[in-house]
This record gives structure tokens, C-alpha cells and sequence, in this order.
């Protein structure tokens, strides 16, 4: 990482797809370029990774189980006491809620970002029982 090493923001999405693709759907959508799983923007960079406390029964929980869905898309910045970030974190979780992705912001500044984040909000996409 470029100078980009505090982070920022976490959003936990659970979507059936590698995160290579969803790297790449983020970068497109602020029409940037994917480097493996990393995107460089204007605000600092998005890293996409495995969620290491996956958990396939947990992730069903509500409003909860957020923390065991299967990915994680980081947003990193140089600088934490002033986020940079939270116009391209609003804007990744509108896009991927509507994509039916579940997903949901852990930051300090989630009570900002549309649905408040995701977390507790029953007007945004949630994992099916199978």
C-alpha cells in the first residue's frame, strides 16, 4: 500500500461470488483499476479479503451474524483522524445492496452512511436460511 496503511473502514458482505470479482464490480463502479484485490482511489484504497471468522450458521443471525459473513471489503487511508472515505464507503454499500448482497459498515463514522451502516436495518439485504 502506497502511503494508505490506517484503516479506515470495514464493510462484511456476504456474497456468492470471489473476491477478486467483487474487487473488480468496485472498481468499476468508481471506474478504477483492480489490482488483484486491491483498487488505489482518490480517497485512499480498498482492499477485498477473506473473512478469517466465517461462519455459515452464525452469518444467518440477525443483526449480528454481519461479523461472520464471508468477505470483507477494507478501506484504508493515510490519516484516521480525518476520514476520507466515507462517500465511497456509502457508495459501495448502496451498491451492493442493490445487488442483494448483504452487507454492513464497521466504522467510526457507520451512524452517517446510508441505513446507518446496515447494522440493525431490516430495509437491507440479510442472508436467507437455506
Amino acid at each position: 500500500m502506497a502511503g494508505f496503511n490506517e484503516l479506515e473502514c470495514k464493510i462484511y458482505v456476504d456474497a456468492n461470488c470471489a473476491k477478486g470479482e467483487l474487487a473488480t464490480r468496485i472498481a468499476e463502479l468508481f471506474s478504477a483499476h483492480a489490482e488483484g484485490t486491491t483498487i488505489e482511489m482518490q480517497c485512499g484504497e480498498v482492499d477485498v479479503q477473506r473473512n478469517d471468522e466465517f461462519d455459515e450458521t452464525a452469518r444467518l443471525e440477525f443483526p449480528d451474524g454481519f461479523l461472520s459473513f464471508g468477505l470483507l471489503v477494507e478501506l484504508y487511508t493515510d490519516d484516521p483522524a480525518t476520514p476520507r472515505c466515507a462517500g465511497a464507503a456509502a457508495r459501495i454499500l448502496e451498491y451492493l445492496w442493490a445487488q442483494d448482497f448483504p452487507a454492513v459498515a464497521a466504522c467510526d463514522y457507520e451512524d452517517q452512511l446510508p441505513n446507518g451502516g446496515g447494522y440493525k436495518s431490516t430495509a437491507v439485504p440479510w442472508p436467507a436460511v437455506p
